[in-house]
């Protein structure tokens, strides 16, 4: 169900800013494990490189709840060289149950 969801919620507020999938450049994915963040990844066709903050993440923390893309952003503002001025990123999280919310920002 969660892989039906992500594209379609992604699909939804990249509509609203009429941007396309190519025009993200940082995806921030909630950690919550390596099936949900394997799921994300095959649904939306990122690569293991496009979620590595969260896959580094999962790896260093574990699942620490909804809160814990804020770690996997932290990594990506660690990296200096990555993060340009203007870049889109998304941010998608997932609290209780079934919840999914997703977020665009620009650096």
């Amino acid at each position: 169900v969660m892989g039906l969801k992500i594209p379609i919620m992604v699909q939804r507020l990249l509509d609203r800013f009429r941007l396309k999938r190519e025009d993200i450049s940082h995806w921030v994915v909630h950690s919550g494990g390596k099936k949900v963040l394997d799921c994300v990844m095959y649904s939306l066709g990122l690569s293991k490189h496009a979620i590595r903050h969260s896959l580094t993440s999962l790896k260093a923390m574990g699942n620490m709840s909804s809160g814990s893309f804020l770690w996997a952003y932290d990594a990506l503002l660690a990296e200096e060289t990555t993060l340009k001025p203007g870049d889109f990123g998304v941010f998608i999280t997932m609290g209780p149950g079934a919840g999914i919310e997703c977020a665009l920002w620009r650096a």
